[in-house]
């Protein structure tokens, strides 16, 4: 599932990096799942953090953009570690 600004629809970021940048869990956590989330997880983690979020990608982009940016870029990083077999 990806997840948007209104101010910037082009440019959407993984729920998993989304997870990450607002400190809901960590890169680890997230490369240690076996499985995908299920959908009712993801649906509940919405709306339960549904006012942070709507703060975060409408009044407050501007701060939010380089979270979810180097959140994305350690998603990446370690995504490579582990296909090099470095981790």
């Amino acid at each position: 599932m990806d997840l948007a600004s209104v101010k910037a629809p082009l440019e959407c970021y993984q729920f998993n990096d989304v997870q990450v940048a607002f400190g809901w869990t960590s890169t680890e956590a997230v490369f240690a799942r076996e499985e995908p989330l299920p959908l009712e997880l993801v649906v509940a983690l919405l709306a339960k953090h549904f006012n942070e979020l709507n703060e975060a990608f409408s009044r407050d982009w501007e701060a939010t953009r380089p979270r979810l940016e180097t959140a994305a870029k350690e998603r990446a990083q370690s995504f490579m570690k582990i296909f090099q077999g470095k981790n």
